[in-house]
């Protein structure tokens, strides 16, 4: 299935899809470049629309260049055979190393930004939006082919207790320069759903892609949802409990409750959705089982 390709601006694919409805879904992933990790992607029967490499606290800041980091690395092996986007946090991130994320010879930039679970007070970008900001002066000369990738939360950052005032940050945020919109772990199509709906009212127009953990153990989703602070519905909830130690049957859970929910997101969101994002946890295992029963349609 692995095929050269065209780079070109990631929202340049989203955008096109986005605006032409058919029955056609795409689906996305991200990885981790972690020592010793390979990504095998010849059991990829359907081509991801893109490949987003993410991002370990300051992991990547600690080698020569960020260039010759893991994260860039993998990023020049992936884009021989896929659409590739990486993943920047603002995590210790300074006006050098924007520097070196932006001399890269490849006219393409395609980046998500995120602020990272890490902050501190001395940093130069606290939030995603300054960071997003600083991108946007820096390369005005080359709009067109810079994608910005930025995260979202239908159930509200774990740091807000305000629903309207999240709202505006996050339309803040897409101002100041985002082009897609990529939402923190969703297991609720209502939710998802509902949450669309409001950006729309609030004037935040920019495609919003639902991010989805396919959960491969009981163990793994717990830790998901302390890590994300998202919580799953009561009755879900139940049933994964349930089926916690039998895990054919947690994981035939997991990829039925996935499917009903992006079926009910095609059935009901008032955008047209053709396009899912999976956390893969550097485990393809579920994205696998996933593609084997959900028509998802060649990136090509």
């Amino acid at each position: 299935m692995q095929k050269m390709i065209s780079k070109v601006p990631i929202k340049q694919l989203i955008y096109e899809r986005f605006t032409k409805e058919t029955k056609k879904i795409f689906y996305s992933f991200e990885v981790t470049a972690k020592k010793n990790f390979v990504l095998d992607t010849s059991q990829l029967h359907v081509n991801p629309l893109f490949i987003d490499i993410t991002w370990i606290s300051d992991y990547n800041l600690k080698h020569e260049s960020i260039l010759s980091s893991p994260a860039f690395i993998l990023k020049k092996e992936l884009e021989k055979n896929f659409n590739v986007i990486n993943t920047i946090t603002c995590f210790r991130l300074e006006d050098k190393h924007v520097d070196e994320l932006l001399s890269d010879d490849d006219p393409v930039k395609n980046f998500v930004v995120i602020r990272g679970d890490n902050i501190s007070g001395s940093q130069k970008f606290k939030y995603a939006g300054d960071l997003v900001k600083e991108l946007r002066r820096r390369t005005q000369h080359i709009q067109d082919k810079v994608t910005i990738m930025g995260a979202c939360y239908p159930n509200v950052h774990p740091e807000m207790t305000d629903y309207k005032a999240d709202m505006k940050n996050l339309k803040r945020k897409v101002e100041e320069g985002v082009d897609v919109l990529l939402t923190q772990s969703v297991f609720c199509s209502k939710i998802f759903c509902e949450f669309v709906k409001n950006c729309r009212k609030e004037g935040i127009n920019v495609p919003i892609i639902p991010g989805i953990y396919v959960a491969y153990t009981y163990e793994e989703l717990k830790a998901i949802i302390r890590t994300t602070q998202v919580s799953v519905p009561t009755e879900l909830a139940r049933q994964f409990k349930e089926v916690s130690k039998d895990q054919e049957k947690f994981q035939e859970l997991s990829i039925n409750s996935t499917k009903t929910m992006i079926r009910e997101i095609q059935d009901h969101c008032i955008d047209h959705i053709p396009g899912y994002h999976f956390f893969s946890m550097n485990n393809m295992t579920m994205i696998n089982k996933l593609l084997k029963v959900i028509n998802f349609s060649d990136a090509s």
